[in-house]
Formats: structure tokens, sequence, C-alpha cells
């Protein structure tokens, strides 16, 4: 029986091309041409108790010391070192849910990561620290959809130092986006066609470089790596191990520079919260009188508000001026209104429904003691109102053969909304009815009513300081009726520009690098250099257990820093404190720093402006006496906030110690 036996056929070797050396036709091929030697897989690992038996996971230390490098090798050193520092681990803290819980270095707890370099063969050898190219870990959030489980990563990315921030990672490479496991800097991660020859190969790797550099904004975006460094040598050497530390950063202020809210749109809760916020001139309502009408306005005037009380209501007529400030300043401060940006063009235009109502002193006349009545008849009866308008309407008033359309719909609804009645005496009704018509039309005659939107940044920009003395801007009589529509359409918008501008100042879930509570994971790589012709291999370590990051505020275990203060009761120490800081102070707040002006301030008067003399002040403080002053100003505040918030037993603890003799 014939057994016929398959031999796979021999693949042919090519020879990688080299640098002509001969003549035309000679020389293409090297002579002898040998295969490199493969170099051996390399694993990443935590440390152990022996070389290359480390748990997967990257090793995770807490340390408080200042030179914390240095107390890490020192540790390392010392026999059993690598397991002392592996076993450690297990009495990092834990937050609820069971991860590392680690603290910014605020606290002055550093966190650090080491792993071990080694070759996965038999015996694990270490890896030659000359192989490494450079190597780093990359932080990553894992995916977590809505069922609760983690399908995938997240990681923090950027182009050039543009932040791009949380992207999610693919399962594979290519098409369809970065795997876990590709190269994370974009530069490094594009194919390049090798030819075989070192000459040319490394001519296209720096062209590919220089195009990738030159052409940043065409790339794609990076993921952002710390750094791993070896350890020094002599210990590698002595540990037998090549061990790698980086520095942890769990704490950054980077965020992404959008203008873009991660909230979505706001919803009818979000709505209805911010409605009920809106001050009442701003709600729906009829016409309201204004405080100080025809007044000229002054920024003297932002003072009312520290008589306002509190809520968003209406306010007894002593108190209507600081409750007008109020609406001022919240169209200003909260929603930006006046600004010139795109972004409020929105609101801006929703905005131009709220209207104003101007009276001349004959309008006010005719309508005598129903003046509100008739405003607020007139802001109902007529959604627009123009100046140029009011002296041909106010004619046609009078004859009804010359009455328009409009001025017909005018008068029909001004008697609809309940035109005030006159006091008729000995006068027929007729002889009222023209009575009434001919106080009509001096009223409609000295009767402005216009949009809000240019009054509100003309008064604003006088308010804040930013017009001349010489325009001046007056106060409007009336500020017209909110329909019901309007009231529901500017809260809308206001709770959209609300949105606009959080993401414009502050940094919202998903756009900062550090957000604590939130869970992440370290991984850590190296690049190993190959043989000419081969591109860089990339060797990744296991993901290192969950941790989050405490917010900055609560205690880490590091012991607290004692200041020493000085005795303020000794003479002899006071003479030593000379001042060693001090503060240029303009002429008219060193005047105010005088001991009549600040007795008045702690009386609650107003200090003296006595002008500019021309004298501009440099006043030395000892630092050691303004901590002392701050310290006890401190305690008084402590005791009074004690009474609210009960805070004393756990924010103040003080020791009784014996005095050195």
């Amino acid at each position: 029986m014939n057994t016929a036996v398959y031999l796979a056929p021999r693949p042919r070797s090519i020879a990688p091309l080299t640098q002509r050396h001969g003549a035309p036709g000679q020389d293409l091929l090297p002579r002898a041409a040998t295969a490199p030697h493969e170099p051996h897989a390399v694993m990443l690992r935590g440390l152990g108790p022996e070389r290359g038996l480390g748990p997967l996971q990257p090793t995770l230390v807490a340390r408080t010391e200042d030179d914390f490098v240095a107390a890490v090798q020192a540790v390392l050193a010392a026999p059993g070192g690598a397991t002392q520092l592996a076993d450690a681990m297990a009495l990092l803290p834990r937050d609820a849910s069971g991860h590392f819980k680690f603290y910014p270095p605020v606290q002055r707890v550093h966190q650090l990561v080491l792993v071990e370099a080694c070759c996965a063969q038999p015996g694990f050898p270490r890896v030659d620290p000359r192989r490494i190219e450079s190597a780093g870990m990359v932080l990553r959030r894992p995916q977590v959809d809505g069922s609760g489980a983690a399908p995938g990563w997240l990681a923090w990315q950027r182009r050039g130092e543009q932040a791009v921030g949380w992207v999610a990672l693919s399962g594979r490479s290519g098409a369809h986006g970065v795997s876990e496991l590709d190269e994370p800097d974009a530069v490094r991660r594009r194919p390049v066609e090798l030819s075989g020859n070192a000459h040319i190969d490394a001519k296209l790797q720096e062209l590919v470089r220089r195009r990738s550099l030159s052409a940043v904004a065409n790339t794609p975006p990076s993921e952002r790596v710390i750094p791993l460094h070896p350890l020094p040598e002599a210990l590698c050497a002595a540990l037998g191990r090549t061990v790698l530390l980086g520095y942890l950063p769990v704490a950054s202020d980077e965020v992404v520079n959008s203008n873009e809210s991660t909230r979505g749109a706001p919803d009818d809760a979000d709505v209805q919260a911010l409605q009920a916020h809106l001050m009442h001139y701003l709600r729906a309502g009829s016409a309201k009188a204004l405080p100080r009408a025809g007044a000229t306005l002054d920024p003297s005037w932002l003072q009312d508000i520290a008589q306002a009380p509190d809520g968003t209501d209406d306010v007894p007529s002593s108190l209507a001026a600081a409750r007008w400030m109020q609406t001022l300043m919240q169209l200003h401060l909260e929603f930006d209104l006046g600004s010139n940006t795109p972004d409020a063009a929105g609101l801006q235009q929703v905005f131009t429904g709220y209207r104003t109502l101007r009276l001349t002193a004959d309008a006010r006349s005719a309508a005598g003691a129903a003046v509100d009545l008739w405003a607020q008849a007139l802001c109902r009866a007529t959604t627009g109102w123009q100046a140029a308008q009011a002296a041909q309407l106010a004619t046609d008033v009078l004859d009804a053969r010359f009455r328009t359309p409009a001025v017909q719909a005018l008068l029909n609804s001004w008697v609809a909304h309940g035109r005030p009645a006159l006091d008729a005496g000995n006068l027929t009704a007729a002889e009222a009815e023209l009575l009434a018509l001919r106080r009509l039309r001096r009223f409609l005659a000295g009767a402005t009513l216009t949009p809000a939107l240019p009054f509100v940044r003309a008064a604003l920009d006088v308010l804040l300081g930013d017009v001349t003395p010489a325009q001046q801007v007056t106060q409007p009589d009336y500020w017209a009726d909110v329909s019901t529509a309007l009231d529901q359409a500017f809260a809308v918008a206001a709770a959209a520009r609300v949105r606009q501008r959080e993401a414009a100042m502050f940094s919202g879930a998903g756009k900062r690098l550090s957000e604590p509570g939130t869970p992440q994971a370290v991984r850590c790589f190296v690049r190993l250099k190959s043989p000419a012709a081969c591109p860089q291999t990339l060797a990744w370590s296991a993901y290192s257990e969950l941790f989050t990051v405490t917010p900055w505020w609560e205690t880490g275990s590091a012991k607290p820093r004692v200041i020493d203060m000085p005795d303020p009761f000794d003479r002899g120490v006071l003479r030593k404190l000379k001042p060693n800081i001090g503060f240029g102070m303009p002429g008219k707040l060193g005047q105010l720093m005088t001991p009549s002006n600040l007795a008045k301030l702690k009386d609650g008067g107003k200090p003296s402006d006595s002008g500019d003399i021309g004298i501009d002040w440099i006043c030395g403080f000892n630092i050691p006496i303004i901590t002392l002053c701050a310290l006890i100003v401190l305690n008084i505040f402590l005791q009074l906030m004690n009474l609210v918030f009960w805070w004393l037993p756990f924010v103040k603890i003080c020791l009784p110690i014996p005095r050195k003799k």
C-alpha cells in the first residue's frame, strides 16, 4: 500500500535590497543572505516574588514621601522588596464599589505604576533595556451601556495639543476605528509600505513623519500617553529584572475646548424650574409700572439690590427698585442677554416680544388717575406700537369717516378691554364720548410702545459703567404685559442659553480628563526595537484594577502639616516680625484703608470719598501676622457657622501639648 506524504512547498526566500556599490548590474543582491534572529515576544506584568511570575495587572503603589521615586527604589533594593510592594496593594483603600480609591496630589499622596518587562521564554529572562525604544501607559474608562455591563473602553484622545475627549475604542482596527491594542500615537500608527531596503525604508518613514507633523489637523487623534521610565540599570541588574516606573496623574485640568453641552436639550422639568426662577417682570402678567419712571439711569442704582428680599415675586413699591435691578442683573449675569455673540441670538430673538411703554406728561394728564388702567389697556390692545404712527392714529380716532381698519380695531379692543369710564357730569352721552375720544387722542399721541431689548442693552451699559455720563438713558414708565406664550418661549430659550453658557464656562461630564468618582484603569506598553527594515513591535500589559479619584476636599492618608505661629504677646518676638511683603495701592484704595473709613465700614456706613489727591501707597505687612489675623477671623466664623452646620467636632481638633522645657 502506497502512502502519499504531503509536503508543503518550500517558500522562496526574498533577499532584501541593499545599496549598490558596484557597477550597473552587479551586487544588487547580497552574496550571503541570512535571516535575522527572530526576537522573543515580550510580556509586561506586575511585580511578584519571582521574575515573570507576578500578576497580569500592573502594580499600583501609593506613597506619601516627598521623594517618592527614591523611596520606591529603596524598597526594591531591600530583600523581598518586590513582594513588599506587590503585597501593599491589598492595603490600598477602596470605595463603596470595591475600586481602589486614589487621592489627588493636593493631599500629598502620589500614585505610581510599576511593571516588569520579561521575555515569554522559559525562565522569563528580563528584557534588555537597550531594546526598549520608548514606553508609556494610557488611562482608559470602561464604557458602560444601559444594562450596566462594560462592553468596551473609552480613551482620552488629543489632536496635537487640542483635547478631543473620551472616544470609544473599537473591537478591531482598520476601517472600523482604533482598537485597544493599536499604536496610541496616530503618527506611528500610519502604515508604511516597506521595500525591504533599509536605506529606502528609513527615507520613507522620515517622509511620513514630516508630512504628519506639517498637517496635524488632518491626522487622526492620538491617545494621551503617560511616560514610563526604566529604573536605573544597576538596580535592575541586582534584581535580575527590568522594571519600569511611571507617575500616575490622577488629577488634571485638561478639558475639551468645546461650546457643546454634554447634557442634551433641556426637558420640560428644566424649563418649568427655570420659569419659576425668572423675575416676575419676565413672567406672564399684565403691564407693570416701573420704579423711577423718567429718571436717568445711574450705576448707583445697583446698590438697591442690597435691600431686595428673597424670591422672584412682586414686592411692595418701596422695594420695587431693588426687584427691577435684580431683573436687569438676571438678564445680564445669568443669560448674558446683551452679548454680541451668535450664541445669544436665539434668546434675543425671543426677547423682542417684551416691550416697554413710555408716556409723556401730556399723556399722563389725559389719562389722569386711570393712567395705570389706560396703559394696561393699550398694551393689551396692540402687539406693537411705533411713535411715528401715533399722530396719524390719534387724529383718525376722532372722525369715524377717516378711521382705518387698524384704528377701528384698536378702538374695538380698547372698549373690549374695559376702557375706563369718564365722569360725564351734565354732558350728554355723545358729548361724553367725544370728550373720551379727545383724551384718548392725547394719550395715544404721547405713548410710545417699543421692544425692550434696545433699552435693556443701553441700561446694562450704563449700570456696568460702559457708557460715559453724557450718554443718558432714561427709565421707561411701564413694562408691557407678557403673554403666557411669550413666557413659555422665553423660558425655553433661556434654558437653552444656560446650557450654552454652562458648556462655555464649565466642563461637563465626559469633557474632563479627571473626574472624581469615575472608574478608570491604566494599561502599559513598550515599543521594542526590531532588526533593520522591520517596524517596531508593541507589547501591552493587561488592564490594571479599576480605581477612582476622590474629590480634592476629602482628606488623604498623609499626616497634616503643622505651621508654628508666633506669640503676639511676647514683645521680643514682635520686634523680630518685620514687614516681608508689600502691597502697592492706588490713592483711593489707600484712603479707604484709613482708620476713620474702616470704622465707618465696621458700623455699616459708607466711607468718605475725598477724591484723588495724587498720592499712591505701598504698605508693608508681616506674613505671619497676616496669617494670625486670618486664623482668628476663621475661628470666629467657625463658631458662628457651627450653629448651622454643627461641624466643629469634625473640622477643628486641638490637642493639648505640654510646653517644651
